[in-house]
């Protein structure tokens, strides 16, 4: 399985613990705190991206509005009165809408 760390964390904890060292006339092995960092610290909460796109459905029956359903899980959006597809860079479901049909 695959473990995502926060790299941010690991850079101010490296920072911290290299103090420590220094302060009490110690040198750090960086190569044993990396192993123990990797083995001992809990993964960042990360989620793959799920990319997918706006499928055009028609227009309203005045001709103001436009349907369109996420290419994922078929939610629909109505676009009213020249609202753009730009507005909705991701569904309701998560899916970032930058795919494209042939994707």
């Amino acid at each position: 399985m695959t473990k995502y760390l926060n790299a941010e964390d690991m850079l101010n904890n490296y920072e911290a613990d290299c103090e420590v060292y220094e302060n009490n006339g110690d040198s750090l092995d960086t190569e044993s705190w990396m192993m123990d960092y990797l083995k001992n610290h809990s993964s960042a909460d990360v989620q793959p991206v799920v990319h997918a796109y706006w499928i055009h459905d028609g227009g309203g029956y005045d001709g103001r509005d436009d349907f369109y359903h996420c290419s994922k899980c078929g939610r629909t959006i109505n676009m009213i009165c020249g609202d753009k597809l730009e507005n909705y860079p991701y569904c309701h479901c998560g899916a970032k809408m930058d795919g494209d049909e042939h994707d």
